[in-house]
């Protein structure tokens, strides 16, 4: 033994002669896998300079535990450089049977980096018997335990790189090793990773058994992290099963869990996966903001595959939105993110994804180009994404045309040899579609009814490979083909079809979520899993996380509850047309179709390129009302020039000029109108003809659901006011006095007794409601705007769980109208008070001083008390209101909603 050799012995018995040092590592390594966080704690009371130059085998050892600790944290960088550390402690102390444990680690983080080919080399290393890693001191060889998680590693990166064949061999080879050294925690983690491997050959009943058992075994072990990171692959199986309602399930239990600790990055993973799973499901809107909670947490992270991942989903989710401007934002975003990915499947994921919205924005060349990068990627071999691709190739040709004709032969093979119930509902459409572009059109009209007539459990719950087909992704290609055959009947039953995918947004998840044998069962378990999360707070942040995940688990549950209870489905004959007049908005990708039923008759014309003009005006006008609000009651008295009325004049030229001449020569009736998307938040009173604000030319009538005649003028007694005044609102408590003074027989309760409990035990025995309050209105969370009541703020969501039937509420509240709302999902507060049974809801559309709510309170509830209808109450009170002050911004707020 070299003098070198006997120094290095002695430094290590000096490290086993401070039994405290040892205890305080041993206690780290065992704290390490289950609570990181108490582990890093504990190093840092035993890692300290003198520990290195005293002993440098502790040290070594200390910062071995160190680097898992971090590791298991999410802090990979950090985890990369402790393990130097413990390299450089471990070679000077001579332990180098440790050694081999620094590269495990070191190649550990190079996977969860997006380095797969790196760890894989690394790990091959050590899982070779006859591999040796070449220390200061020598040729070194790993020990049992470390082989046995460099198999493991091995079969992760295999794949990560597609090899899921291999993966499965080394996954073996580590579980006989785990085995024979009765380490039986690493043995389920070791089952949980092989489930995911399953999950990439597609074998989804074998993955969920794995996970399934591999999850309670690690519960029973008390290593509850592990269990709990068992979600996000067990989610996708469940996925794959078509049981999207278990996966949400699963992932919320794992979101609260992670929520409670200081593992950003297993938060990210689990928000991540519950935005693909709200996907699946049909909650667009929260499947996007899960995505991006998941793009904030993962912002000052190394992990560029993950956060390209985040961008994915929220870009798919954008599709189904029709935020195209959204969508390829956050596409291009996913795309920087995974460009120099190492998984294939990334890549054709965003390139697919691409594709879609390439066929949305009606460019084939661009779309025809991806669906190409993605079928000459080499040794790509899933089934689903190459029929993806085909599919797309397809659509992009335009027409049936022999190279539209080999596509589709390519996806028929490959859906027969990878059964996949949403491939097969895409080529259904894929094929309407050619048709259309051929001018086929009964053979387009006869696939899309078909698909229609067979309910929504036809459709499926949509994959990341294919988009998320919704019953309203196939009205809207319904409607194109009936608009280009252009006959009457045909015109009449595109607006037909349209009214149906808009009444649909009043029940905002498609009954096949859930499998009727097992609703009861699954509701169950959603309340169990649910019930204790949803605490209300003092302090509202529309932004924040917390509020997200508690708006979205309440949402949630009461969607799941409500859900297959639509006021259409499929076998019901189709609504029939009224008499009119109506003007219907329905969003038809990037043009809005107007339209105009007068006199029984269904006319139609398309506004091209309005949807995005609208849009950008409508912004204008509302950076307008936010200035006014500030400057005060006399800044908007001059009716000339400011950004502000210029967006009106744009508004009333992309969607009333082109109309025009349909609504000449009406009768007294009023002129219904109705605005999908962005559009039901559009001015239109105090849009103008020839220089006359709609208010004042006609009749105006707004409501939800235009298929519904009017059922005569509601019951407004008794009246109920809740009033909440404040330092910022003073003349509240004077708008409450003025509602009482004209209904002597109102029920009125102002300041601190005016609470959401009074709310929900007074409210459904009370015809009229008025509610004067502050409002907020949150049009990107649009189910997190809300209203504050005397004891804290009331969401949309809870107000979706009150029980008003057939009440009128008046919501004298800033921005209380502002929603959003497509033909599958809605929000905002007059949506949420419609759902929860009113017959009609006044809200205003913008913010509004309290001399003008106080006006408009007083005039409106004398109008209701001289026996005038809620609708003919609010047109009254406005335009005595402009008759004073004729800018827009001060009359034109307020807005009556008709419901169901």
């Amino acid at each position: 033994m070299t003098e070198r050799q006997k120094r290095a012995d002695a430094r290590a018995d000096d490290a086993s002669s401070v039994p405290e040092v040892e205890q305080g590592i041993n206690e780290a390594a065992r704290l390490a896998s289950r609570d990181p966080g108490q582990a890093l704690v504990l190093l840092g009371t035993i890692l300290t300079p003198a520990l290195r130059l005293t002993n440098p085998g502790a040290s070594g050892r200390a910062w071995l535990v160190r680097a898992e600790a971090l590791l298991e944290s999410g802090a990979h960088q950090a985890a990369m450089a402790a393990a130097r550390s413990a390299h450089r402690d471990l070679l000077v102390a001579g332990l180098t049977n440790e050694v081999p444990r620094t590269y495990l680690l070191r190649a550990t983080v190079l996977h969860h980096l997006g380095d797969h080919r790196g760890a894989l080399h690394l790990a091959n290393g050590l899982v070779d018997p006859a591999a040796t890693l070449d220390g200061m001191l020598g040729p070194v060889s790993p020990n049992p335990e470390t082989r046995a998680g460099a198999h493991l590693l091995v079969a992760n990166s295999l794949t990560r790189l597609g090899d899921s064949t291999g993966a499965l061999q080394h996954h073996d080879l580590a579980w006989d090793r785990f085995s024979a050294l009765d380490n039986e925690e690493m043995q389920a983690r070791t089952e949980r990773d092989r489930g995911t491997t399953y999950l990439r050959l597609g074998m989804s009943r074998r993955a969920l058994a794995d996970l399934t058992h591999a999850t309670g075994r690690l519960r029973e072990l008390g290593a509850d992290l592990h269990a709990y990171r068992s979600a996000v692959p067990k989610s996708e199986a469940l996925l794959q099963l078509g049981r999207p309602a278990l996966a949400i399930q699963v992932l919320l239990e794992a979101d609260d869990y992670f929520s409670g600790l200081e593992t950003r990055v297993d938060l990210a993973r689990v928000k991540l996966a519950l935005g693909n799973a709200l996907l699946h499901a049909g909650f667009c809107h929260d499947a996007r903001s899960e995505a991006r909670q998941a793009v904030e947490l993962l912002f000052e992270e190394d992990l560029v595959d993950l956060l390209g991942q985040a961008h994915l989903v929220a870009g798919l989710s954008s599709l189904p939105l029709k935020d195209l401007a959204g969508a390829r934002q956050e596409l291009a975003s996913a795309e920087r993110m995974l460009h120099d990915s190492q998984g294939q499947h990334d890549r054709a994921m965003v390139w697919l994804a691409q594709g879609w919205l390439a066929l949305r924005e009606q460019d084939l060349p661009r779309a025809a180009r991806l669906a190409d990068a993605v079928l000459g990627m080499p040794g790509l071999t899933s089934g689903q994404l190459l029929a993806s691709a085909h599919l797309i190739g397809a659509c992009a040709s335009g027409r049936w045309v022999p190279s539209a004709q080999a596509h589709m032969t390519e996806v028929d093979r490959l859906i027969s040899e990878t059964p996949d119930h949403s491939l097969q509902v895409s080529r259904q459409l894929v094929a309407a579609a050619l048709h259309l572009g051929s001018g086929t059109l009964d053979e387009a009209h006869s696939i899309l009814r078909e698909v229609l007539d067979a309910g929504p459990d036809s459709l499926g719950n949509g994959t990341r490979m294919a988009p998320l087909i919704r019953t309203s992704d196939v009205i809207d290609l319904m409607i194109q083909v009936l608009l280009a055959d252009g006959t009457h009947a045909s015109v009449s039953e595109a607006w037909q079809w349209a009214a149906v995918g808009r009444v649909m947004s009043l029940d905002t998840l498609d009954a096949e979520t859930i499998d009727p044998r097992e609703r009861e069962k699954v509701l169950t378990e959603l309340s169990i899993a649910l019930d204790g999360l949803d605490h209300p707070h003092d302090d509202f942040d529309p932004n924040s996380v917390e509020t997200a995940q508690r708006v979205a688990r309440r949402t949630l549950r009461k969607r799941l509850v409500r859900s297959g209870h639509g006021p259409w489905a499929a076998g019901q004959p189709l609504p029939g047309v009224p008499e009119g007049p109506l003007v219907h908005f329905h969003m038809l990708q990037g043009d809005v179709i107007a339209f105009v039923i007068r006199e029984g008759q269904v006319h139609a014309r398309r506004l091209a390129g309005a949807v995005a003009l609208s849009c950008r005006a409508l912004r204008q006008w509302s950076v307008e009302c936010s200035r006014m609000a500030h400057v005060g009651r006399h800044a908007g008295e001059s009716l000339t020039g400011g950004p502000g009325l210029e967006a009106l004049h744009q508004l009333s030229e992309y969607l009333i000029h082109p109309i025009d001449e349909l609504l000449q020569d009406l009768d007294s009736r009023p002129v219904v109108l109705v605005g999908d998307g962005h559009l039901s938040s559009v001015p239109f009173e105090a849009l103008e003809v020839d220089g006359e604000p709609l208010a004042r030319r006609y009749r105006l009538a707004f409501t939800h659901d235009p298929t519904q005649p009017d059922p005569g003028p509601p019951s407004l007694d008794p009246v109920l006011v809740l009033a909440v005044p404040d330092d910022e609102a003073p003349r509240i408590e004077a708008e409450a006095a003025a509602v009482a003074g004209v209904h002597p027989d109102a029920t009125a309760v102002v300041g601190p007794g005016a609470t959401t409990e009074v709310l929900a035990s007074l409210g459904g025995s009370h015809g009229l409601i008025h509610i004067a309050c502050h409002g907020m209105s949150a049009p990107d969370h649009p189910f997190r705007s809300a209203l504050r009541l005397a004891d804290r703020w009331l969401t949309s969501t809870e107000v979706f769980e009150l029980q008003l039937s057939d009440s009128v509420v008046v919501l004298n509240a800033c921005a209380s109208g502002r929603g959003w709302e497509t033909a599958t999902e809605a929000g905002g507060l007059v949506w949420a008070f419609l759902a929860a049974g009113c017959r009609g809801v006044v809200a205003t559309l913008w913010p509004v001083d309290d001399d003008t709510a106080l006006e408009f309170a007083r005039l409106f509830h004398g109008h209701v008390a001289a026996g005038s209808s809620p609708a003919a109450a609010v047109e009254a009170a406005c335009l005595s209101i402009a008759h004073d002050r004729p800018h827009p911004w001060h009359w034109a707020a307020f807005r009556y909603v008709a419901g169901s």
